[in-house]
């Protein structure tokens, strides 16, 4: 695959190796050329100083033969203008990262305003799995798939719990909760489990369902589900931003904490 990465920060970098290892044809761009050096020193790819706003570094890159063009630089404006150039110009997919909050609203219609494969957004992603752990702090682990509408959790059995001796196809009568039961870690064994397939204390599950259907089952096991009422966040930057909005939403109040009171109270 034909793939150009512009800006070689912490995401461009961390990209670039991920990419190369998998063999893709790469091609680096960043205004910083010792940033470009660095990345064409370590990883066997191609670099290019520039800016990748311009239409001209664009046309150097080839862009229009390339098949994924994703911009990760530091501002989210160049992102979203090159994304579209790379796009006019005949690249087949584009993905942008996004950090603003204050394009949080908008993110569907820039998304499909520009013809983006994908808008990516680091500090929101987070903000959402630490409101996930939140709500579920008996969850080991909270993952989403299909957008949202469903959640792959990873809990320890507790021993005493109702769930130790019972046989996956039980979980309905007794849980009364419709998740399905994906993978079972016991030990360093781990084993896909059949309808007959008995549970024991200390196993590890990961199961799948719906959020509401999810704690549904984690209340009726016996694990922690809510309960978290205050939280308080250091730092008033654009995760906070998000993580407060999130927690609001559910019901938890946040106290922020940051040495720049302007950003506190904004």
């Amino acid at each position: 695959m034909q793939i150009i990465i512009a800006g070689l920060g912490k995401v461009g970098m961390c990209l670039a190796g991920e990419l190369s290892a998998e063999g893709h044809d790469l091609t680096v761009v960043d205004t910083k050329p010792e940033q470009v050096r660095k990345a064409t020193s370590k990883f066997d790819i191609m670099g290019f100083s520039g800016n990748a706003a311009d239409p001209d570094t664009l046309a150097e890159l080839d862009v229009a033969d390339a098949d994924l063009f994703i911009a990760v630089t530091t501002q989210d404006e160049v992102n979203l203008l090159s994304c579209l150039l790379a796009k006019r110009a005949g690249c087949s997919k584009t993905i942008a990262r996004v950090r603003n909050p204050e394009y949080s609203s908008s993110m569907d219609y820039l998304k499909e305003a520009l013809g983006l494969e994908m808008i990516i957004n680091p500090e929101l992603l987070a903000a959402k799995e630490i409101e996930r752990v939140l709500s579920l702090p008996g969850a080991m682990n909270v993952d989403d798939f299909t957008s949202g509408h469903g959640e792959i959790l990873k809990l320890r059995i507790q021993p005493g719990s109702c769930l130790d001796g019972l046989r996956v196809k039980e979980i309905h009568s007794h849980i009364h909760a419709e998740v399905l039961v994906c993978i079972c870690q016991r030990g360093k064994e781990t084993y896909i489990p059949d309808g007959d397939f008995v549970f024991h204390a200390r196993d590890l599950l990961n199961i799948a369902g719906a959020r509401a259907q999810s704690v549904k089952f984690f209340s009726s096991a016996g694990l922690p589900v809510g309960g978290i009422r205050h939280v308080m966040a250091v730092g008033a930057g654009k995760l906070s931003h998000y993580l407060i909005e999130l927690l609001e939403r559910v019901g938890i109040e946040t106290t922020i904490i940051d040495k720049d009171l302007d950003a506190c109270e904004a």
